[in-house]
Protein backbone atom coordinates (compact mmCIF):
# COMPACT_ATOMS: atom_id res chain seq x y z
CA UNK A 1 0.00 0.00 0.00
CA UNK A 2 1.44 3.60 -1.06
CA UNK A 3 1.00 6.39 0.68
CA UNK A 4 -0.51 9.56 -1.25
CA UNK A 5 0.75 13.30 -0.24
CA UNK A 6 -2.83 13.50 1.68
CA UNK A 7 -1.43 10.69 3.87
CA UNK A 8 1.27 11.84 4.76
CA UNK A 9 -0.21 15.17 5.82
CA UNK A 10 -2.85 13.67 7.75
CA UNK A 11 -0.18 11.79 9.83
CA UNK A 12 2.15 14.97 10.31
CA UNK A 13 -1.33 16.95 11.79
CA UNK A 14 -1.02 13.64 14.26
CA UNK A 15 2.05 13.85 15.59
CA UNK A 16 2.58 16.10 19.09
CA UNK A 17 4.48 19.50 19.15
CA UNK A 18 8.27 18.84 19.57
CA UNK A 19 8.27 15.40 18.58
CA UNK A 20 9.34 14.29 14.88
CA UNK A 21 8.33 11.20 13.01
CA UNK A 22 10.75 8.95 13.96
CA UNK A 23 10.07 9.93 17.90
CA UNK A 24 6.46 9.55 17.36
CA UNK A 25 7.19 5.64 15.62
CA UNK A 26 9.18 4.47 18.31
CA UNK A 27 6.86 5.78 21.53
CA UNK A 28 4.04 4.01 19.11
CA UNK A 29 6.50 0.58 18.92
CA UNK A 30 7.24 0.27 22.55
CA UNK A 31 3.63 0.58 23.41
CA UNK A 32 2.93 -2.92 21.74
CA UNK A 33 3.00 -5.89 23.95
CA UNK A 34 5.86 -7.56 23.28
CA UNK A 35 4.77 -11.06 22.73
CA UNK A 36 2.24 -9.51 20.10
CA UNK A 37 5.29 -7.58 18.31
CA UNK A 38 7.53 -10.77 18.26
CA UNK A 39 5.78 -13.91 18.29
CA UNK A 40 3.57 -15.59 15.36
CA UNK A 41 -0.32 -16.24 16.43
CA UNK A 42 -0.16 -20.27 17.77
CA UNK A 43 -1.34 -22.97 14.88
CA UNK A 44 -5.20 -23.75 15.39
CA UNK A 45 -5.28 -25.98 12.45
CA UNK A 46 -7.39 -29.07 12.99
CA UNK A 47 -5.31 -31.74 11.72
CA UNK A 48 -1.39 -31.30 12.68
CA UNK A 49 0.92 -33.63 11.12
CA UNK A 50 2.04 -37.28 12.74
CA UNK A 51 0.46 -40.53 14.13
CA UNK A 52 -1.91 -41.18 16.68
CA UNK A 53 -1.31 -44.28 19.08
CA UNK A 54 -3.77 -46.70 18.09
CA UNK A 55 -2.05 -45.55 14.20
CA UNK A 56 0.83 -46.68 15.20
CA UNK A 57 -0.17 -50.12 17.26
CA UNK A 58 -2.18 -51.01 13.84
CA UNK A 59 0.90 -50.91 11.54
CA UNK A 60 2.87 -52.30 13.87
CA UNK A 61 0.43 -55.34 14.05
CA UNK A 62 0.32 -55.33 10.01
CA UNK A 63 4.05 -55.91 9.68
CA UNK A 64 3.86 -58.75 12.48
CA UNK A 65 1.39 -60.56 10.03
CA UNK A 66 3.52 -59.77 7.26
CA UNK A 67 6.91 -60.94 8.85
CA UNK A 68 4.89 -63.82 9.94
CA UNK A 69 3.69 -64.67 6.26
CA UNK A 70 7.01 -64.29 4.81
CA UNK A 71 8.74 -66.12 7.13
CA UNK A 72 8.92 -69.88 5.74
CA UNK A 73 9.53 -68.69 2.06
CA UNK A 74 12.54 -66.40 3.39
CA UNK A 75 13.79 -69.64 5.10
CA UNK A 76 13.39 -71.83 2.50
CA UNK A 77 15.53 -69.61 0.37
CA UNK A 78 18.16 -69.83 2.98
CA UNK A 79 18.30 -73.43 2.56
CA UNK A 80 17.99 -73.26 -1.29
CA UNK A 81 21.17 -71.05 -0.74
CA UNK A 82 22.91 -73.63 1.26
CA UNK A 83 22.66 -76.28 -0.28
CA UNK A 84 23.68 -74.47 -3.42
CA UNK A 85 26.92 -73.64 -1.93
CA UNK A 86 27.76 -77.21 -0.52
CA UNK A 87 26.83 -78.03 -4.46
CA UNK A 88 29.68 -76.02 -5.55
CA UNK A 89 31.93 -76.78 -2.89
CA UNK A 90 31.76 -80.59 -3.93
CA UNK A 91 32.02 -79.96 -7.43
CA UNK A 92 35.08 -77.64 -7.17
CA UNK A 93 36.75 -80.43 -5.09
CA UNK A 94 36.12 -83.07 -7.74
CA UNK A 95 37.75 -80.95 -10.25
CA UNK A 96 40.45 -80.26 -7.54
CA UNK A 97 40.96 -83.80 -7.14
CA UNK A 98 40.49 -84.92 -11.23
CA UNK A 99 42.75 -82.22 -12.21
CA UNK A 100 45.78 -82.44 -9.72
CA UNK A 101 45.75 -86.77 -10.35
CA UNK A 102 46.54 -85.76 -13.98
CA UNK A 103 48.44 -82.81 -13.05
CA UNK A 104 51.05 -85.16 -10.68
CA UNK A 105 50.56 -88.61 -11.98
CA UNK A 106 49.22 -90.28 -8.94
CA UNK A 107 45.65 -90.77 -7.29
CA UNK A 108 44.17 -88.34 -5.85
CA UNK A 109 41.08 -88.94 -2.83
CA UNK A 110 37.64 -87.39 -2.13
CA UNK A 111 37.41 -88.68 1.47
CA UNK A 112 35.06 -88.70 3.93
CA UNK A 113 35.66 -87.12 7.49
CA UNK A 114 34.17 -87.89 10.87
CA UNK A 115 33.99 -86.20 14.32
CA UNK A 116 31.65 -83.65 13.74
CA UNK A 117 28.71 -82.48 15.79
CA UNK A 118 26.33 -84.84 13.19
CA UNK A 119 25.38 -88.58 14.15
CA UNK A 120 26.89 -90.30 10.80
CA UNK A 121 24.79 -93.03 9.07
CA UNK A 122 27.69 -95.42 8.30
CA UNK A 123 30.26 -95.20 5.44
CA UNK A 124 28.14 -93.50 2.99
CA UNK A 125 27.45 -90.27 5.31
CA UNK A 126 29.35 -87.55 3.96
CA UNK A 127 27.79 -85.04 6.47
CA UNK A 128 30.82 -83.74 8.25
CA UNK A 129 32.82 -82.47 5.18
CA UNK A 130 35.66 -84.40 3.05
CA UNK A 131 39.13 -83.71 2.36
CA UNK A 132 41.03 -84.11 -0.40
CA UNK A 133 44.67 -85.94 -0.41
CA UNK A 134 47.08 -86.82 -2.40
CA UNK A 135 47.62 -90.99 -2.34
CA UNK A 136 51.08 -90.83 -2.66
CA UNK A 137 52.17 -93.98 -1.16
CA UNK A 138 48.72 -95.28 -3.08
CA UNK A 139 47.76 -97.12 -0.17
CA UNK A 140 44.38 -95.59 -1.06
CA UNK A 141 43.33 -93.91 2.55
CA UNK A 142 45.25 -90.81 4.09
CA UNK A 143 48.65 -91.50 5.61
CA UNK A 144 51.47 -89.55 6.83
CA UNK A 145 53.37 -88.20 3.80
CA UNK A 146 50.62 -87.74 2.17
CA UNK A 147 49.27 -83.86 0.93
CA UNK A 148 46.44 -82.56 1.89
CA UNK A 149 44.89 -80.42 -0.48
CA UNK A 150 41.83 -79.27 0.18
CA UNK A 151 39.51 -79.75 4.00
CA UNK A 152 35.89 -78.95 3.34
CA UNK A 153 32.99 -78.59 6.35
CA UNK A 154 29.41 -78.07 5.72
CA UNK A 155 26.80 -76.41 7.86
CA UNK A 156 25.49 -78.24 10.65
CA UNK A 157 22.26 -79.71 9.97
CA UNK A 158 22.78 -80.72 6.19
CA UNK A 159 23.71 -84.01 4.75
CA UNK A 160 25.45 -85.53 1.96
CA UNK A 161 24.95 -88.98 1.54
CA UNK A 162 27.36 -91.18 -1.63
CA UNK A 163 26.55 -93.94 -3.24
CA UNK A 164 28.69 -96.23 -5.70
CA UNK A 165 31.69 -98.43 -5.32
CA UNK A 166 34.48 -97.77 -1.99
CA UNK A 167 31.22 -95.32 -0.77
CA UNK A 168 33.64 -93.66 2.18
CA UNK A 169 36.05 -92.39 -0.58
CA UNK A 170 36.13 -91.11 -4.02
CA UNK A 171 39.61 -91.66 -6.40
CA UNK A 172 40.65 -90.05 -9.57
CA UNK A 173 43.67 -92.22 -11.36
CA UNK A 174 46.28 -90.45 -13.34
CA UNK A 175 43.82 -90.24 -16.22
CA UNK A 176 41.28 -88.51 -14.49
CA UNK A 177 39.13 -91.14 -14.47
CA UNK A 178 36.84 -91.91 -11.46
CA UNK A 179 37.28 -95.02 -9.89
CA UNK A 180 34.29 -97.45 -9.89
CA UNK A 181 30.71 -96.71 -11.18
CA UNK A 182 27.53 -95.47 -9.87
CA UNK A 183 29.00 -92.34 -7.94
CA UNK A 184 25.97 -89.96 -6.51
CA UNK A 185 25.63 -87.64 -3.96
CA UNK A 186 22.58 -86.66 -2.36
CA UNK A 187 22.24 -83.05 -0.92
CA UNK A 188 20.18 -82.60 1.74
CA UNK A 189 18.57 -79.50 4.01
CA UNK A 190 17.67 -80.27 7.45
CA UNK A 191 14.60 -81.59 6.99
CA UNK A 192 15.66 -84.58 4.82
CA UNK A 193 15.04 -85.76 1.35
CA UNK A 194 11.68 -84.58 1.35
CA UNK A 195 13.06 -80.95 1.33
CA UNK A 196 12.67 -79.08 -1.57
CA UNK A 197 16.10 -77.64 -1.99
CA UNK A 198 17.30 -81.71 -1.97
CA UNK A 199 20.08 -81.81 -5.05
CA UNK A 200 21.39 -84.88 -6.38
CA UNK A 201 24.50 -85.11 -8.24
CA UNK A 202 25.42 -87.60 -10.37
CA UNK A 203 29.52 -88.17 -11.23
CA UNK A 204 30.15 -90.95 -14.61
CA UNK A 205 34.04 -92.73 -15.07
CA UNK A 206 34.79 -89.78 -16.84
CA UNK A 207 34.39 -87.15 -14.38
CA UNK A 208 31.35 -85.45 -15.79
CA UNK A 209 29.25 -84.23 -13.34
CA UNK A 210 25.55 -83.30 -13.60
CA UNK A 211 22.57 -82.11 -11.31
CA UNK A 212 19.83 -83.67 -10.88
CA UNK A 213 16.74 -82.00 -8.40
CA UNK A 214 15.63 -84.40 -5.59
CA UNK A 215 16.90 -87.50 -4.42
CA UNK A 216 17.29 -89.00 -8.06
CA UNK A 217 18.90 -91.99 -9.29
CA UNK A 218 21.42 -91.61 -11.63
CA UNK A 219 21.49 -93.32 -15.12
Amino acid sequence: MRWGARDRAAYLEKIPAGQTKWQAMSIQLKSLPMAHAFSSPACRCPHEPGFTLIEVMVSVAILGILAALAAPGFTDTIKKYRIDAIRKELIGSMQLARAEAIRRGVPVILARTTGCAATLLGSTDWSCGWTVFVDTNLNGTQSTGDVVLQTTQIPTGYGIMHSGTGSSKLQFNVWGQAQGVGHSFVLTPPEGVSGASTTTLCLNSGGRIRQLPGEATCT
